[in-house]
């Protein structure tokens, strides 16, 4: 799945979060499969696998992102947020936040800017964003 995102300069320094919350849909279903496994007792961090398709959510055209940006703990943070309270114990504990991040290091890809608006309007080469090196891809 491809979210190929409007790079957009205009829009404040915080574009690059509202561009990923877009995919939080996606990302929620991940998460209630993770709690709901947990329940059961079914997860083991190393050997766990989801069960949807094995397929990579890969962001492309993203907006800046800072250097301390922590994508995976942004969606923990919403999911926590909007779930019962019933649920936030397995939430909340490390064993879950294992597991998510885990997923996100196999399914998320991010591939540098190819354009922005300052390149379209001014025809200059735009510097692209090391996208790659963020706590999924740290290499």
């Amino acid at each position: 799945m491809i979210y190929d995102l409007p790079r957009r300069t205009d829009t404040g320094e915080g574009e690059w979060k509202r561009q990923i919350m877009l995919t939080e849909a996606e990302m929620s279903t991940c998460m209630s499969e993770i709690e709901y496994q947990m329940r059961r007792g079914e997860v083991e961090i190393e050997k766990w696998l989801s069960s949807f398709q094995r397929w990579k959510m890969r962001f492309t055209n993203l907006a800046p992102l800072p250097a301390d940006v922590d994508i995976p703990q942004l969606f923990l943070d919403k999911y926590l947020d909007k779930c019962p309270d019933n649920s936030k114990a397995t939430i909340s504990s490390s064993k879950f936040h294992k597991v998510f991040r885990k997923w996100c290091r196999e399914a998320i890809g991010f591939e540098g800017p190819t354009k922005c608006e300052c390149c379209e309007i001014f025809g200059k080469g735009h510097p692209k964003s090391d996208v790659y090196r963020t706590p999924l891809n740290p290499k």
